[in-house]
Parts: C-alpha cells; sequence; structure tokens
C-alpha cells in the first residue's frame, strides 16, 4: 500500500499473471486498462508541487478504491503517476470493447472531477486511459502490459476523448510504434545507448560508497522516453540479456578508474539467473575488464520472474563465493520479498521509492521504512533507500539507522567523466 492506500505494482502484476492463468478462454473477455495522470490543476494553472500532488493522489486513490469494488475488479497505483485497473467478470459474461469504452470514460470523469480544498481552491488531474483486451487464454502479461503501455502513449495525445484501445491504434501509430521498436534494436546492435551514474551515499558519514549505473538514449528521434518503458522496449525486442551485458561490461570497464574502494552496481532482471553458465558469463566480464568482483553489485529486478530452481541456486552461489554482491531491487512492492531473503544470498535490500517518497503522507510507508531497515539489521544486510530527495527524508533515514542512500537530493546521474568522489557535508544537513 501506499499513499493512494492502492496496491503497487509487482502486487498488481501477481494478481493479474493468476487471473491469465486461470479460465480466460473467450475473445475480449476482460480489458486490461492503464491510466496516467499527466497534468496537475491548480485553479485550472498546471502546478507541479509535491504537496498539492500528494493531497489530489491520495484523494484519487479513495475514489478508485470505490470504483473497484462497485464495479469488482483489480485495482493498484501502477507508477509514479499511473494507475491499473482489470474488471472481473463472473462466469461466461462477455466484456467487449464498448463496455471497457464506457469503463474508461466513467473513470476518467471520475479523476477528473476537481477536488474542492479547506480555502475554496480546487485540485484536477488530465487523465489518459490505455485499454488492451485480454484476446485468449494464455496471454503473455509483458506483452498485455506492453500493449496497454502503447495504447496509453496514444491516448495521452488526443486533445479529448483521451482513450485508445491498442486494437484500434491508427496505421500511422502501428507504424510508429515498429519504427521504434526496429530502432531500439539497431540501438543495441550499435551500443549506442549511454550509461550515466548515480551516487550511493553512506547514510551516517556522506561517503560516496558507490554508484548505480543507469541507462539513457540519447539522438533518439522518438523524443524523450521513460526509463520504464525503454526497458520495456527492449525486453519486448527479444535483446534484453544483450542489452543487460552490454550495461555490464560498460559498467565494469569505468569502474576501473574509480578509487578502488567504490563499487558499481548493474540492474538485472531475475530471468537472467534462469539461463545456462549465466553466472559464468558474469564473472567472465569481471575478469576481462580487470575489476575485482568485491567491486560489483547487482541489483536484480523484477522478481517475478525468480524461480527457486537449480539453475538459479548456482548462478547466485557462484557468484556470492566470488566477492559479487547480490542486492534485491525494489523490497516491499510484492508478497514474496521476504522468501526470496530466505532462499537466496542477498547481501542487500533496495527500499523501493514510492514508500520513502510516501514517508510523510502514509503512516504505513513509514511504517515499512521503519521495519525493513530493523530486519536488515537481524539479518545481518544492508538496506540502500532510494528516491531521497529532500532533507527531510534523509534526516529520518539517517535517524532510523539506514545503511546508505540515494536520491536527486544526495546527487543526479552524470556521465563517467563527470564523476567526484568527494564526500558529501551530511554533517552539515543536521545543523540546517
Amino acid at each position: 500500500m501506499n499513499l493512494t492506500g492502492l496496491p503497487n505494482r509487482l502486487a498488481f502484476c501477481e494478481k493479474l499473471q493468476a487471473r491469465l492463468l486461470e479460465k480466460m478462454t473467450q475473445p475480449s473477455l476482460c480489458s486490461l486498462m492503464l491510466l496516467s495522470v499527466d497534468t496537475l490543476l491548480h485553479d485550472g494553472v498546471e502546478t507541479h508541487d509535491s504537496v498539492l500532488r500528494d493531497v489530489l493522489f491520495s484523494e484519487i486513490g479513495k475514489r478508485f478504491l470505490h470504483f473497484t469494488k462497485e464495479k469488482f475488479g483489480i485495482a493498484a497505483r501502477y507508477g509514479i503517476t499511473e494507475f491499473a485497473f482489470f474488471p472481473i467478470t463472473r462466469g461466461p459474461v462477455s466484456f467487449g470493447p464498448e463496455n471497457a469504452k464506457l469503463m474508461a470514460l466513467e473513470l476518467v470523469a471520475l479523476l477528473e472531477q476537481p477536488l474542492i480544498l479547506n480555502d475554496g481552491m480546487s485540485l484536477a488531474a488530465r487523465v489518459a486511459v490505455g485499454i488492451s483486451p485480454v484476446p485468449c487464454k494464455g496471454q503473455s502479461l509483458e506483452t498485455l502490459l506492453e500493449a496497454a503501455d502503447m495504447a496509453l502513449h496514444d491516448a495521452k495525445e488526443k486533445p479529448c476523448n483521451r482513450y485508445s484501445f491498442y486494437e484500434r491504434l491508427t496505421q500511422e501509430e502501428e507504424e510508429r510504434q515498429r519504427a521504434l521498436l526496429q530502432d531500439v534494436k539497431q540501438a543495441i546492435q550499435n551500443k549506442t545507448f549511454s550509461l550515466v551514474y548515480q551516487p550511493v551515499v553512506d547514510a551516517q558519514t556522506g561517503e560516496i560508497n558507490g554508484f548505480e549505473a543507469l541507462s539513457r538514449w540519447s539522438g533518439s528521434r522518438h523524443g524523450p522516453l521513460s526509463i520504464e518503458r525503454l526497458i520495456g522496449l527492449i525486453e519486448f525486442s527479444g535483446q534484453g540479456s544483450e542489452f543487460d551485458f552490454w550495461v555490464l561490461e560498460t559498467a565494469c570497464k569505468a569502474a576501473v578508474d574509480w578509487p578502488s574502494h567504490l563499487w558499481v552496481a548493474v540492474n538485472m532482471m531475475a530471468s537472467r539467473f534462469s539461463q545456462p553458465h549465466v553466472a559464468e558469463r558474469i564473472l567472465a566480464v569481471l575478469s576481462h575488464a580487470g575489476l575485482d568482483p568485491g567491486r560489483l553489485q547487482i541489483e536484480v529486478t523484477e522478481m517475478l520472474d525468480l524461480r527457486p530452481d537449480p539453475a538459479v541456486y548456482h548462478a547466485f552461489q557462484l557468484l556470492d563465493q566470488q566477492g559479487v554482491r547480490l542486492v534485491l531491487d525494489d523490497f516491499g512492492t510484492g508478497f514474496s520479498a521476504l522468501s526470496y531473503l530466505r532462499l537466496f544470498p542477498f547481501s542487500k535490500i533496495k527500499l523501493d521509492t514510492i514508500f520513502v517518497q510516501d514517508l510523510f503522507q502514509d503512516s504505513r510507508s513509514a511504517a515499512i521504512v521503519r521495519n525493513t531497515i530493523e530486519l536488515a539489521v537481524d539479518l545481518g544486510i544492508a538496506v540502500t533507500a532510494e528516491g531521497v530527495s529532500s532533507l527531510e527524508h534523509y534526516r529520518f533515514l539517517q535517524a532510523q539507522g539506514c545503511n546508505e542512500v540515494q536520491g536527486y537530493f544526495l546527487g543526479r546521474p552524470c556521465p563517467a567523466e563527470d564523476l567526484v568522489w568527494d564526500p558529501l557535508p551530511l554533517c552539515s544537513f543536521t545543523q540546517v
């Protein structure tokens, strides 16, 4: 749960995956809807005020919960500004495109209804909806989410009636999507992506412990793309593994030139560890780059795909024995995180951004942060809090005994040639 009172993305995906494996046997039996709140209006004027955003999103969460109970379905806060809804039909009841359209319009009207504040001012949102029908049993979760995301992107560009069906995208939009996917494939083959590095800081001393490598695609003719959409396209292209190892190799080569006490962290999807000889391949990259394995941290992402099979155990054990640190990413966003800590040799957990962002608006988020840090201490592992964007966030986490912090307040991602290693003057923060 978070500020909105809705389940998070990972919990939603777990429930949706279970539904897809059940009795989806009729065409267009249900539709997945992704919604985006892409504009916040304060008395009719666009604003980016984070406090006002939190007030409005809390109200949107209440409306969404009421809608979910009334219509019967699965709802979630899918991202920082995105929501998801999956209506559930009972028995052989059909839920075709017309039903989805009417429901989408009802949701837009409900969520765009202004919220009147105590001082008489109003807050309102501009909402878009992307709809992806579930055509048949066996529909891939990844394919369904990608289709809904493509439809949502199309809906955002409409001046009115901001909803779009994936199956009803215009020929021009289909061609644009094909061109985008082809350009992503070409960019991977030509290695035209770049990496930037964000500092991860010791919460107690201000020392920089290491850097997380983050991918960027500059020069794209398609305009700015969110990292989530970019990674989704890379996976959809079938070249996700090739991309992950390019990131690993590039980051390791960069880190060799850093002071020897600094490590580099790279993201790698959980599904990679089911592939044959993945650990040996990672160690070969380290050897070729000349980087000590103890200076590499692998943040395991998309934990829904982590399976407790022999190949995964072997990969994790070999990497752990060689000194590579394994990090459980996005901790707190799914129901299986504790079992992962029991089954696999993770030496660190990363607390998901959304809990840090909601620290002072939602008591449950604050409780999750406190309990996660206590759990990490009991297990003898480190915890890194992501999304630290203010002095207040930092002070709270420092007081709770958090090991490391990361976020724009502490340093923005930058190219390797612009990195600095000087400790941050965190001692002065507590005196402000």
